[in-house]
């Protein structure tokens, strides 16, 4: 137990607390806070930010192979912000052109994973520090968001530069940004450009004139944390569906959700707990989604260096019911410890990192990379039957199991032969790769193959690598690139981004990648040669 359920106004069960798995990965090569982190092809990348003695850095990094290595980028984009672009590569923009976090920057760079290099990108209309961006559809991108200094809403096109813009009716720093059904776009943000909390938060609308308000927004707020990671897609449950923290004025934490433009609360089965009323929990706008197993986590600290996450698992609170909840606990390496600093990166193996930060203060930050695991073991918030039920369970799996015991055993008394459990594992991994095609599921994790073969995910991991000599992912790609070669051979008429979706790499930049690395060809040049 974290702390004594009377002494917490939460409603969530003290069996729903629990110690969370952490492991310190490789230090980074530079210390940084308010950088920008993200997963591009096979590598973490980390970019920018401030280091030691609050000094803007444009220095880079990717971790790769299991040891981060160096990268530069143009800019420093201390304070800045980052947007996936349609085509996979990274646009970079905007930040701090000062030390000490001051002043405002124009400049841009887009980076590509392929080359693992930054190019120069037109510079926005206005300079900015602490905005936030999103992709359309078709390729343009908007901009919002300003600190001391005005904010101007912009629609930018990374090949050309800025389209269009107007001055922002409500004046904002670090704005939310949510796709609406149309090619609308909606943001909202509880703090103006003046660092000044709002009293009353108001919505915009890319394409309608004026300011709208909505009821919810009397009462609960945007959590705001000075985040420069935050990006739409980190929190989309589908292309116009986002869960957003927010806080009412008692500091009760709770999930909002953005639908198609509208606003509502999700049900969720138990309050988010607010901790010890000695020490609260601190609840951040890192609220992460992983759609594969639809779930979010929202980050939150406490004085003494707690991490906390809030796992929420989505789905029965979008068809009518309500989300369970657990909270997860551990500590941080260093002695002090906020959110206001690091960028926090959902792998798509569900290991949740923190990359970097601060202390109290911007002068010392953390080259510190923590992994926490609030998918290991089975989700106890969904729990619900009584412990007789579980006896009885487990009754019923020792009898089932002495059955089939009894059965196996031959009646002239010689042992059956037993084939190795390693040979029964792979035949069963090749049978759902070849025959099922299980690896043409986008985002694949091993313990969704481990969920199919009732097994455990380090002993498939373990037995792939002794049968194969490779990796999961890599053997699951190498199974990607054989179909995308038989349909690059059959089907002349597929573009050959359709290919690589349909073999199941999550990008094109993954598709080109890997190709390349397994065949030593592009997939053009190897269909030019095969025709």
């Amino acid at each position: 137990m974290l702390w004594s359920a009377a002494a917490g106004a939460s409603a969530l069960p003290d069996s729903l607390l629990r110690e969370m798995p952490s492991r310190q990965m490789k230090n980074l090569l530079v210390p940084r806070s308010h950088h920008m982190a993200f997963v591009s092809g096979e590598d973490i990348v980390v970019v920018g930010g401030h280091t030691t003695g609050f000094v803007p850095t444009a220095s880079a990094e990717y971790y790769h192979g299991g040891r981060w290595r160096p990268l530069q980028s143009l800019y420093a984009h201390d304070c800045g912000f980052r947007v996936r672009l349609r085509d996979g590569r990274w646009m970079l923009a905007g930040g701090c052109d000062q030390y000490l976090g001051i002043g405002q920057s124009y400049v841009a760079e887009v980076y590509d994973s392929t080359t693992r290099s930054f190019s120069p990108l037109p510079i926005m209309e206005q300079k900015r520090s602490l905005a936030r961006g999103m992709s359309l559809p078709d390729g343009t991108v908007v901009i919002s968001g300003n600190a001391l200094a005005p904010d101007i809403l912009e629609v930018y096109k990374p090949e050309t530069g800025p389209l269009e813009s107007r001055p922002a009716q409500e004046q904002r720093m670090l704005p939310f940004l949510f796709r609406t059904g149309s090619d609308d776009v909606l943001l909202l943000s509880s703090v103006g450009n003046r660092w000044e909390e709002r009293d009353t938060v108001k919505l915009e609308y890319l394409r309608r004139e004026g300011t709208f308000s909505h009821p919810l927004l009397e009462t609960w707020k945007p959590i705001h944390t000075c985040s420069s990671n935050w990006t739409p897609e980190g929190c989309a449950v589908d292309s116009t569906s986002f869960l957003l923290a927010v806080q009412n004025a008692a500091g009760k934490a709770a999930v909002m959700l953005v639908k198609d433009g509208d606003l509502s609360l999700l049900p969720t089965r138990w309050d988010i707990p607010s901790g010890n009323p000695a020490n609260p929990i601190q609840w951040s706008d890192h609220l992460l989604v992983h759609r594969g197993r639809e779930a979010a986590l929202l980050l939150g600290s406490d004085a003494d260096g707690g991490v906390y996450i809030c796992r929420i698992d989505y789905r029965e609170a979008l068809s009518g019911g309500e989300a369970p909840v657990c909270l997860y606990h551990a500590q941080y390496p260093g002695l002090f410890f906020t959110l206001d600093g690091p960028a926090s990166v959902l792998l798509p193996d569900g290991r949740l990192l923190l990359i970097g930060g601060r202390p109290r203060n911007n002068y010392e930050p953390y080259a510190t990379v923590v992994a926490y695991y609030p998918f290991e073991g089975p989700f106890p918030g969904s729990a619900r039957l009584g412990a007789w039920w579980w006896i009885l369970l487990l009754l019923a799996a020792a009898a089932v199991g002495v059955v089939l015991l009894l059965k196996g055993r031959r009646t002239d008394g010689q042992a059956a032969k037993v084939p190795e459990p390693d040979t029964e594992r792979m035949q069963r991994f090749r049978e759902l790769m070849e025959t099922e095609k299980l690896y043409l599921k986008k985002g694949l994790r091993i313990d969704d193959v481990a969920a199919r073969m009732a097994s455990n995910q380090k002993y498939i991991s373990a037995c792939i690598n002794r049968n194969t000599g490779k990796s999961f992912t890599d053997c699951i790609n190498e199974y990607r690139v054989r179909y995308a070669q038989e349909l690059l051979v059959n089907h002349p008429e597929l573009k050959i981004q359709d290919i690589g979706e349909r073999a199941g790499f999550s990008s094109s930049v993954s598709f080109h990648r890997n190709f390349l690395l397994i065949t030593g060809k592009t997939p053009a040049r190897w269909r030019e040669e095969k025709s």
